[in-house]
């Protein structure tokens, strides 16, 4: 209402008075001339005029009076629609309040069934633990009772263990008498017939001599019987100017040999004198030995030092189990007449190549023990590499039937370590990808009953991949006696063992069970 009266001072103020007539009259400066009276008819139309310029105006008011009715009622629209937002905010903030108070309850009410299912399991938990430890003590009491009977079990083993020891001991006491003095006997046998031999070939070469001088000296006799003949000869003739004297023919000499040519003495007309000495029995035993005409490789005892080849140089007090290794393995190959064993693990680095190379030098310083020791990891050979040996060889190209034996093994040549000579190696430096396919084939066989034939090796040491990794070590079991089965430790696990051992079979014998790196075995108590 009051807006209104506003709009109706402003509308007034700009609307001329009609009660006035000369308010529509023109000013006196720019008045035109005076007109004539107006008429009742033009009053009347005037304020005809006037009237409806004053509804007009009423028209208008009531307009603006409709149009703030209206900004009024839409500003109290708006103001209801901003209280029912209001509200609505307020029952949405009520409802998330409700929302967060019925999660928090939820929560609660699971940290509750937590805490409560926590102490359940404890007290399971505490009841197992409780049963496990009586379990734990029964298992105890029993196993303090295993032990004892186990020990009384132990101790009577032992005791018949050390009489049988004592009883093999003697026996082998009085079998390496025997030997002893079979090998005197033979020896002695030996050089009784050596020295016949050399008695008669003194005496042959004596004759031989003899027989040489009297041909020497029946050659000269004859040579001066034409001489003086020729002479008497030419002293009967005239001699002519013109004759020509021809000189004494020979008749041509027969080739010699190279050795003919290095052990030729001294000439005596046309017949040769030889100073050599005839070949003993012996000299001509050894030059008709295959082994002899194997190649020899020099081994450097710093580079096997420094690959762990503790019995080359015999400073590290361990070289001593492999001189008890070689003993053991020596009594059971003799006890059973095997000749071939298979050394194997089963898994990768565990030193069964190291085992491998320190036993073969080791069994190289016994006497009269020929022994070969071939890398048959074709995997991964690596025997070249921890003797310190450059090679190209394959023993593929030897068991395809390629590369003949000869020329592929290698024997131990001089060397200051005191290894014997009686070692050869065979070597390999090429991956076969069908390992198992090559050993298990019938060819394989062929060539190791060829080179055990020819070569006469009492023992040959086969370096083969892990028995896990692969199936070569099945492959090649029927070309083998018995297994040496080298254990890491630390490293090996009982059920590897047991898987390796079932893999090859319960008739495949086992000369026994190499324990390396036992860095915790007190070895240095056994030296002197």
């Amino acid at each position: 209402m009051q807006e209104r009266r506003k709009f109706s001072r402003k509308n007034r103020g700009a609307t001329p008075s009609v009660a006035s007539p000369d308010a529509v009259r023109p000013d006196s400066a720019t008045a035109s001339p005076p007109q004539p009276p107006v008429s009742q008819d033009d009053l009347a139309l005037r304020q005809a005029k006037i009237e409806k310029l004053r509804q007009i105006k009423a028209a208008r008011e009531q307009a603006a009076l409709r149009a703030a009715e209206a900004e009024q009622i839409r500003q109290q629209h708006e103001a209801e629609i901003q209280a029912a937002k209001e509200q609505i905010r307020q029952a949405e903030d009520a409802r998330k309040a409700a929302e967060e108070a019925a999660r928090e309850a939820l929560e609660q009410q699971q940290r509750l069934a937590e805490l409560t299912r926590q102490h359940e399991d404890e007290a399971r938990r505490a009841q197992e633990q409780a049963q496990a430890q009586a379990r734990l003590e029964a298992e105890q009491a029993a196993a303090r009772e295993a032990e004892r009977l186990q020990a009384e079990l132990d101790a009577q083993r032992a005791a018949q263990a050390a009489a049988e020891q004592a009883r093999l001991e003697a026996e082998e006491r009085a079998a390496h008498e025997q030997a002893r003095q079979r090998a005197e006997e033979e020896h002695a046998r030996a050089q009784a017939e050596l020295r016949a031999q050399a008695e008669a070939e003194k005496q042959a070469e004596a004759e031989r001599q003899a027989k040489l001088e009297r041909a020497a000296f029946e050659a000269q006799v004859a040579a001066g019987q034409a001489s003086e003949r020729r002479s008497q000869d030419q002293r009967r003739s005239t001699p002519s100017p013109d004759q020509v004297f021809a000189p004494l023919e020979h008749e041509p000499l027969p080739p010699q040999s190279r050795s003919e040519r290095r052990h030729a003495g001294r000439r005596t007309g046309d017949t040769v004198i030889s100073n050599a000495p005839a070949p003993s029995v012996a000299q001509q035993l050894h030059a008709n030995d295959p082994w002899s005409q194997l190649a020899s490789i020099q081994l450097d005892p710093d580079l096997l030092a420094g690959n762990h080849i503790i019995t080359a140089k015999r400073e590290h007090h361990a070289h001593t189990a492999f001189d008890v290794l070689r003993t053991r393995l020596l009594r059971a190959l003799s006890e059973n007449n095997w000749r071939r064993v298979a050394i194997t693990s089963a898994g990768k680095d565990v030193g069964k190549t190291f085992t491998a190379a320190n036993l073969a030098i080791t069994l190289s310083r016994q006497a009269n023990c020929r022994t070969m020791l071939i890398d048959c990891d074709m995997r991964r050979p690596s025997l070249h590499r921890t003797l310190a040996v450059d090679t190209d060889l394959s023993l593929g190209d030897l068991l395809r039937g390629d590369v003949p034996p000869h020329d592929y093994f290698q024997k131990m040549g001089e060397n200051s370590i005191n290894a014997g000579q009686q070692l050869a190696f065979g070597l390999n430096s090429v991956v076969e990808p069908y390992a198992s396919e090559l050993l298990q084939d019938r060819q394989t066989q062929m060539v190791l009953d060829q080179i055990e034939a020819t070569y006469d090796p009492d023992i040959m040491l086969f370096d083969m991949p892990p028995a896990l990794f692969y199936d070569d070590v099945m492959a090649f079991r029927p070309y083998f006696d018995a297994v040496l089965f080298v254990v890491g430790g630390g490293v090996t696990s009982a059920k590897e063992i047991k898987e390796v051992e079932r893999r090859l079979g319960q008739e495949t014998p086992l000369l026994g069970v190499v324990l390396n790196m036992a860095e915790g075995t007190n070895i240095e108590r056994y030296q002197y």
